[in-house]
C-alpha cells in the first residue's frame, strides 16, 4: 500500500491499519517540479504492480481531483494489461458545498485550478458560482512548504477577477477540515483585500455570482416547458 496525505496525524494512523503502508511523501523535494514528483510516484507504484503484487494507493481527498499521479498510474496499468480502477472519495469541493451551503445547480458552477485560471483564457460567467483551487500555490509549479504567494501573483489574480467582479464583492476563503472534530476554515473577505489574506496550500476561493441570470429568448421559444 502507498499513500499521500496532507497531515501528520493521518500519516501516523495509516501504517497502524496496514503494516505494508509506505508514504510517498519522501519523493517531494523543495523547489523540485511537482510534475517530476508525480512521475516518480507512478513508477514506484507500477514497480509493485509489475511484480504482481496487489497494490493500493490512498490519496487524501478525492484521488482523481487535483491529483495527476493516480490518473497516470491507472491509465498506465491498464495500458500494460493490468486490472486497475479508481474509487471515488470526498473532495474539498464536496465539503465546500456542504459547509457553505452551496447547491452548484442553482446558478451553475465553474471550477478552475487557480494558476490555470490566471494564465489561460477562460470565459467567466459572473452569474454563476466560481471556485478557484490551490490559490495558496499560485504560479508555483514546484514543491515548497509554507511558502507565501508572491504579492505580484496575487495582484495579477485580483486584477483578472476585477474584469468580472467589483472590488468590494465578498468572496470566501475555504479550507476543508482534514481531521474529524475540527472545523473548516470559512473566511469572507472583499475581493480588494485578497492580497492581504493568509493562504495555505489547501486554500480554495469561492466567488459567488454578482449578476443575475438572463433568459435566452431564442431557445426559450423553441421548447415546450412543462410546469
Amino acid at each position: 500500500m502507498f499513500f499521500v496525505v496532507a497531515d501528520v496525524l493521518a500519516g501516523k494512523i495509516i501504517p497502524t491499519l496496514n503494516s505494508s503502508a509506505v508514504s510517498l511523501h519522501f519523493l517531494y523535494e523543495t523547489k523540485k517540479s511537482r510534475e517530476e514528483t508525480y512521475r516518480e510516484m507512478v513508477e514506484v507504484m507500477m514497480d509493485s504492480v509489475r511484480n504482481n503484487k496487489l497494490t493500493v494507493a490512498a490519496y487524501y481527498g478525492h484521488p482523481g481531483v487535483l491529483a495527476d499521479a493516480p490518473h497516470m498510474a491507472v491509465k498506465l496499468a491498464k495500458a500494460e494489461g493490468f486490472d486497475a480502477q479508481m474509487l471515488p472519495a470526498i473532495s474539498a469541493e464536496a465539503c465546500l458545498f456542504a459547509d457553505i451551503g452551496l447547491d452548484p445547480s442553482t446558478y451553475g458552477c465553474q471550477s478552475y485550478e487557480a494558476t490555470a485560471f490566471l494564465l489561460k483564457n477562460k470565459v467567466i460567467d459572473n452569474s454563476s458560482s466560481l471556485i478557484l483551487w490551490q490559490v495558496g500555490v499560485l504560479c508555483d509549479l514546484t514543491y515548497g512548504e509554507n511558502v507565501p504567494v508572491p504579492e505580484k501573483s496575487m495582484n495579477a489574480l485580483r486584477e483578472k477577477l476585477y474584469q468580472n467582479y467589483p472590488p468590494k464583492h465578498i468572496i470566501t476563503i475555504y479550507e476543508a477540515a482534514t481531521i474529524v472534530g475540527c472545523k473548516p476554515r470559512i473566511e469572507q473577505v472583499a475581493l480588494i483585500d485578497i492580497v492581504k489574506a493568509s493562504l495555505t496550500g489547501i486554500s480554495t476561493i469561492y466567488v459567488p455570482p454578482c449578476s443575475d441570470e438572463t433568459l435566452d429568448e431564442v431557445f426559450y421559444g423553441k421548447v415546450d416547458l412543462v410546469v
